[in-house]
C-alpha cells in the first residue's frame, strides 16, 4: 500500500507548428523555493485532500482549478506549507479573500475554453526528497491535455501577452507568470521545471501523447516520477473516468 499525501491535477494546453510544439504553463518567480523551482515551469492547475476537497477525480479538480484560476470561480487559495504538512515556502499563507482585479470576460472565455475537450495525459507518482521536501513527499498527479486549434492559440497568445503574462489568480497573488514556450525553447535556454513537471513531461512523450519525440533535457534529480499502476476497472463512472475511489482501491491510500 502506497500513501499519496494528496492528488494533483493539471491542464497542459498545447499547440503544434511546422516546427515545433509551444505549451502554456505557468513560470514561477525567481524567490519560489530557491534553488530547486524559482523560475520553474508549472503546468495549470491544483491540489486536492483527502476530507478537504469534494471532487470526484482528476478530472473535476482539473476543471475546478482552471476555473478557479481564471475568475469563473471562487478562488479558495490552498497554503503549500499545510498540503505538504512542513514549511516549504517561507512566509506561506492561506488567503481565501476576495481580489479587487476585475478580468476581462475574454480571459474567463479562455478558461471556459481550456475546460473542455480534455484528454488523459497519464497519471503518474511523484516522489519529491529531501533537501527539496524534507520529510519526502509523494503524491499523485494527472495530467489532461488539451490540443488547441490555430484560432484558439492565437486567442490565447494575444491575452498572455496582452496582459504580460498576469491573467490567473495566481498570477495577481504571487510575483509569476502564464507563458508560452516552445519545446526547442526549453532545451535551448536550459528551461527548468517545478514539481518534476520535466520528467512528467518527458513521460508524456514518451507515451506518445504529443506527436514529438525530443526529450527535456533538465528534469532534476531530487524528484522522483513513474507511471501509476492502475489495473482495469477501477473507475466507477461508466464514462470510465478515474476516481480518487478508484486510486484506493487500486492499492494506494490517501492521508487526511
Amino acid at each position: 500500500m502506497i500513501e499519496l499525501n494528496h492528488h494533483s491535477a493539471c491542464v497542459l494546453p498545447w499547440y503544434q507548428t511546422e516546427s515545433d510544439i509551444w505549451v502554456m504553463v505557468e513560470q514561477k518567480d525567481a524567490g519560489f523555493r530557491h534553488p530547486y523551482f524559482d523560475n520553474g515551469l508549472n503546468f495549470l492547475g491544483g491540489n486536492w485532500k483527502k476530507g478537504q476537497d469534494s471532487d470526484e477525480s482528476p478530472l473535476d479538480l482539473a476543471i475546478r482549478e482552471i476555473g478557479e484560476e481564471f475568475w469563473l470561480t471562487a478562488d479558495a487559495h490552498e497554503s503549500t506549507n499545510a498540503l505538504l504538512g512542513q514549511e516549504f515556502l517561507k512566509g506561506d499563507q492561506s488567503d481565501t479573500g476576495a481580489h479587487d482585479e476585475k478580468p476581462e470576460d475574454r480571459i474567463k472565455d479562455l478558461g471556459r475554453m481550456l475546460q473542455q475537450g480534455l484528454s488523459s495525459g497519464g497519471n503518474y507518482i511523484v516522489t519529491v526528497s529531501p533537501p527539496i521536501a524534507d520529510p519526502r513527499v509523494v503524491y499523485a498527479n494527472s495530467v489532461f491535455l488539451r490540443q488547441l486549434s490555430t484560432k484558439e492559440y492565437l486567442d490565447a497568445r494575444r491575452i498572455v501577452d496582452g496582459f504580460y503574462g498576469k491573467i490567473t489568480t495566481d498570477n495577481h497573488r504571487r510575483d509569476n507568470k502564464t507563458v508560452f514556450v516552445a519545446l526547442d525553447q526549453i532545451n535551448g535556454e536550459n528551461m527548468k521545471f517545478a514539481w518534476g513537471y520535466g520528467k512528467i513531461l518527458n513521460e508524456i512523450i514518451r507515451a506518445g501523447y504529443l506527436p514529438v519525440t525530443e526529450s527535456i533535457i533538465r528534469p532534476l534529480a531530487q524528484i522522483g516520477v513513474e507511471q501509476m499502476l492502475l489495473p482495469g476497472g477501477v473507475s466507477k463512472r461508466p464514462s470510465g473516468i478515474l476516481t480518487f475511489d478508484g486510486v484506493e482501491k487500486a492499492g494506494y491510500s490517501y492521508r487526511e
